[in-house]
């Protein structure tokens, strides 16, 4: 009788995630997130390119000048979304990051491509402002993307001065890709303790966004 009770003991306890005849063991390492990785500095934003082609963009554009003044029904308005002064500084980039709409440039032609912070109470241009004055510590990005095609580019970074162009560091996305994940539209990239890459006013990042794609950046600041 006991030898029964105890199986059924056994079969009640059973993880529901073991096999059905109880012989495979399935521990779940840290499943459930500390409330402390959720705590601390994120800023999320999204890009969408409906163009036909992909663009480069500048999601941080250093210290060059991306002011631009537009006349819209008889009002001067300005916005952020110049490229001039990186392709005069031989960076070959399409758009830049700013709020609302950007313009990008694909082989000449002019197409227009949408940026938005995740949080309607913080903007893109208050994150690139701050980072100018107080450089910040990266330690983690998440990239996700409606398609698969972003994983075959690359993250471009670079760190501008005045006197000459800074060494550039190819990033391969897909390094970050592993084909047993379950998501194949998601990948994280890990800065190691004490090797945070430096967000600041001489921090140029550059991603190529694919055609008819919506991609997020979900930043984590030290």
């Amino acid at each position: 009788m006991n030898r029964y009770k105890r199986e059924i003991m056994n079969r009640a306890s059973r993880n529901l995630t073991n096999r059905a005849d109880g012989n495979m063991q399935v521990d779940l390492v840290q499943a459930d997130p500390n409330v402390s990785d959720g705590l601390g500095k994120f800023f999320g934003f999204t890009i969408t390119n409906g163009a036909a082609s992909p663009v480069a963009t500048a999601i941080f554009p250093a210290n060059f000048d991306t002011e631009r003044y537009v006349i819209n029904d008889g009002a001067v308005i300005k916005t952020y979304d110049n490229i001039t002064a990186l392709n005069n500084a031989g960076y070959n980039v399409g758009a830049v990051l700013c709020d609302g709409t950007t313009q990008a440039t694909i082989n000449g032609k002019t197409v227009n491509m949408t940026c938005a912070s995740n949080d309607p109470m913080r903007t893109i241009k208050q994150l690139l402002d701050f980072v100018k004055l107080n450089p910040q510590k990266l330690k983690h990005m998440d990239i996700i993307s409606s398609t698969e095609n972003m994983w075959s580019g690359y993250l471009t970074i670079t760190f501008c001065n005045p006197f000459y162009k800074g060494k550039e560091t190819t990033v391969q996305l897909n390094t970050y890709f592993s084909r047993f994940q379950y998501q194949d539209g998601r990948i994280g990239i890990d800065w190691t303790d004490g090797n945070e890459l430096t967000v600041s006013d001489l921090s140029l990042l550059i991603s190529t966004i694919p055609a008819e794609a919506t991609v997020q950046f979900l930043l984590t600041f030290e």
